[in-house]
């Protein structure tokens, strides 16, 4: 039977820990983490990347937040649109349209806003690649 640790027991400094590194070595990888997390957002802002885009999240990883509603590998439902194999400047358009307004919407419009232009593109040529259905 397996012992699983309460996180308190993950934390302590005790030889009995699971993890042999003290407290501190957990604060300080967090706080390096943070750190440097934050001055790569900062970078990425002032060359005028997109924050996720500049820590290496391809159109692959934003897409994975679409699957929820156009199915696996964005291949759509009975009553959402596939996204896999359609072409990427029409998606792309379609987008920027949801992001500016000028598309009716649902959802998408509040989705579409929360992503670059330069994410917008990542996604679309991302779908463009899979396979149609």
């Amino acid at each position: 039977m397996h012992r699983f640790a309460h996180r308190t027991e993950l934390l302590s400094d005790s030889p009995s820990s699971p993890l042999s590194a003290p407290r501190s070595s957990f604060i300080s990888l967090s706080l390096r983490t943070l750190v440097g997390a934050t001055a790569l957002s900062a970078l990425a802002s002032i060359v005028g990347m997109s924050p996720a885009l500049a820590e290496g999240a391809s159109g692959q990883t934003i897409g994975l937040t679409c699957v929820v509603c156009h199915g696996a590998q964005g291949r759509g439902t009975m009553s959402i649109p596939a996204l896999a194999g359609r072409n990427a400047d029409q998606t792309y358009a379609a987008l920027l349209a949801y992001k500016n307004g000028s598309r009716p919407a649902t959802v998408m419009d509040r989705h579409a806003k929360a992503y670059s232009d330069e994410e917008l593109r990542a996604v679309s040529d991302y779908f463009a690649s899979l396979p149609a259905k």
